[in-house]
């Protein structure tokens, strides 16, 4: 689900790009997660 996406391969050129990267993907999976969640139980 990551991969297909690119969210596993973010690139942060700067320490404030990487750590918004980060957080970023740590967002966008857990919403896929949720919606996964809520659409097969």
């Amino acid at each position: 689900m990551k991969r297909g996406l690119g969210v596993g391969q973010m690139q942060g050129w700067s320490e404030q790009g990487a750590v918004v990267s980060v957080t970023w993907a740590a967002w966008v999976y857990a919403v896929l997660l949720l919606a996964g969640y809520r659409a097969w139980g």
